[in-house]
């Protein structure tokens, strides 16, 4: 599918989520055993006047949460799959106001990282009684869509603390259907 075909039909709430291209890419994948290393939800705006298209609230390492339209998520990370919320009592409109609400916050800590997604290093950090959230005032992609859904009144299985949530994690949720591939 491409973008031009299925972005009309693309809704608030939705999620985009991305395999990657970059090394960083591959090590977060690998890391968090996701064929995903990142998850963005979808917001229906007019930033650019251009009329309401579809961008992605995005958090990337070392960058602060931005709304990005979703043709240049594409262009930066290749391919993406889109998800749409199949949730019937959710709230899009919640979920996206949560989802912008994280603009402008920074990226989550290394230390989050390795404290949320690796099996060993969770155990270690159990141990120790190291807080499942490090830096609460800072974010990761899966986290946003863990808590804008739960926002909108739809939980993700297992019920993790949205600090501890992966792209692998919101891609297996059954609040979504996997509806396909977008390219440009």
């Amino acid at each position: 599918m491409n973008l031009e075909s299925i972005g009309p039909g693309m809704q608030d709430g939705d999620l985009i989520l991305c395999r990657g291209r970059s090394l960083t890419s591959l090590l977060i994948r690998w890391w968090t055993t996701s064929p995903f290393c990142h998850v963005g939800v979808i917001v229906l705006d007019n930033v650019d006047g251009k009329g309401y298209r579809p961008h992605s609230v995005e958090a990337h390492i070392f960058r602060k949460v931005t709304l990005v339209p979703l043709e240049k998520v594409i262009r930066e990370m290749g391919p993406v799959d889109y998800f749409a919320l199949a949730c019937p009592n959710a709230d899009r409109h919640k979920i996206a106001m949560t989802a912008l609400s994280y603009v402008g916050k920074r990226y989550a800590p290394l230390l989050q990282f390795l404290r949320s997604f690796s099996i060993a290093s969770r155990w270690v950090f159990d141990l120790l009684r190291v807080s499942d959230d490090i830096a609460p005032g800072r974010t990761h992609c899966s986290e946003i869509a863990a808590a804008s859904l739960a926002a909108g009144g739809c939980e993700l299985e297992g019920g993790k603390d949205p600090a501890k949530v992966t792209p692998g994690d919101v891609a297996l949720s059954i609040c979504y259907q996997r509806r396909g591939m977008v390219t440009l």
